[in-house]
């Protein structure tokens, strides 16, 4: 995972939102990311072609 900003504790609420949603948004990303992953592995596991 790529470094992310730091989300601040204090300051304008605007700019502590901001912060955090970027950060809950690369997590997500970065969890969808690997979902083809997960499905290539679960496919090979069980033999099974799920439906895309």
């Amino acid at each position: 995972m790529t470094k992310t900003k730091a989300v601040p504790y204090t300051g304008d609420e605007k700019e502590v939102l901001h912060a955090s949603l970027d950060r809950h948004r690369d997590v997500v990303l970065w969890h969808a990311g690997h979902m083809d992953i997960v499905r290539e592995l679960i496919d090979g596991a069980t033999g099974s072609h799920p439906a895309s």
